[in-house]
């Protein structure tokens, strides 16, 4: 008996030990960021979140030149927070227990404050719509709208919806305005408050695609995918030249985990608009959700030609020489 209790003793210790082993495992992040149209980004700053049941330090980091490093990360899983100034900041859930390589590599794309559902644009398109241009708006409203903008574009959000509010108090049915509110409160990630802007400009602009779009995206991210689908395929019927509604699409069969779907799709975004950066990257995601590497290889591979930059490239190469390894 004295035996067999030595034996489990010495069994939960050898578990303990590997289970120390593991949790010490330190990990490494690696990653580019970047802007749609391909620029490095010069400054930001990356916010360590370690997804645990308890308290625990939360570290930030400040980086140049588009580039960054993590070392030692022990913890299984990390929300990083990617933030740059008059960029919007992206959020990546790194999983180190779904992979066997020490290193992860990461690509993040920062958008511009304004652009809206184009992340090629710095302006959102309902602003030229023709029902938006036929209003008569009082100039103390424009006057409130206009210095919006100015601060909507430098980041500035909290203050940008002041003088919006200031603006729809003066006009209550001024398109831009309310389908401002609503990109804001979609940066913010509150697709309810979002969503209350955005159905009110399209009471009022029932026929602006832009608007619809915003709406689709608002419920993406509130996971109503089936309405979600339906506003994009109003907007695919109204546009069906425009490649931003099939990229979004793909993006939807994505969070949908219909991987094949999704790889139809956007394979019909890129062949009309290849200098989607956005849907490249989506690309390298499907890829690696399929184990699909040559689909991965792809992607990066046209991500890496599209940016032509020495760093991105380098990175890029190093990525590539781990795929399936």
């Amino acid at each position: 008996m004295k035996r067999a209790n030595a034996f489990l003793i010495f069994c939960a210790f050898f578990l303990l030990d590997i289970g120390a082993a593991q949790a010490d495992t330190a990990h490494t992040l690696h990653g580019v960021v970047i802007t749609p149209d391909g620029m490095m980004v010069p400054e930001f700053r990356v916010t360590i979140r370690p997804v645990v049941d308890h308290p625990e330090l939360i570290r930030r980091k400040h980086f140049k030149q588009g580039e960054f490093t993590l070392q030692g990360l022990t913890r299984e899983k990390y929300k990083i927070i990617i933030t740059a100034p008059r960029l919007v900041g992206v959020k990546l859930d790194v999983d180190f227990g779904t992979q066997q390589a020490v290193t992860d590599y990461r690509i993040a794309i920062l958008h511009h404050p304004r652009s809206g559902p184009n992340p090629m644009a710095e302006e959102p398109g309902y602003a030229v719509s023709p029902k938006a241009m036929r209003q008569m708006i009082p100039e103390a409203a424009q006057d409130a709208y206009e210095r919006g903008v100015e601060l909507h574009r430098g980041g500035f959000l909290e203050e940008a919806l002041m003088q919006y509010g200031q603006a729809l108090r003066f006009y209550p049915n001024y398109i831009q305005v309310l389908g401002d509110l609503g990109t804001i409160y979609l940066l913010y990630n509150r697709p309810d408050s979002a969503l209350a802007y955005l159905r009110r400009a399209l009471e009022v602009d029932g026929s602006n695609t832009a608007i619809r779009l915003n709406i689709a995206l608002a419920l993406m991210v509130r996971g109503d995918y089936g309405e979600a689908g339906n506003f994009l395929e109003d907007v695919l019927r109204a546009e069906p030249g425009n490649s931003l509604p099939v990229y979004y699409m793909a993006r939807l069969q994505y969070l949908q985990q219909r991987y094949g779907a999704a790889e139809r799709t956007l394979r019909r975004a890129l062949e009309e608009n290849s200098a989607l950066l956005d849907g490249w990257l989506l690309l390298v995601d499907i890829g690696l959700e399929q184990k699909d590497y040559v689909t991965a290889r792809e992607g990066l591979m046209h991500l890496r030609d599209a940016m032509n930059n020495g760093m991105f490239s380098k990175f890029v190469d190093e990525q590539l020489s781990m795929l399936g390894s």
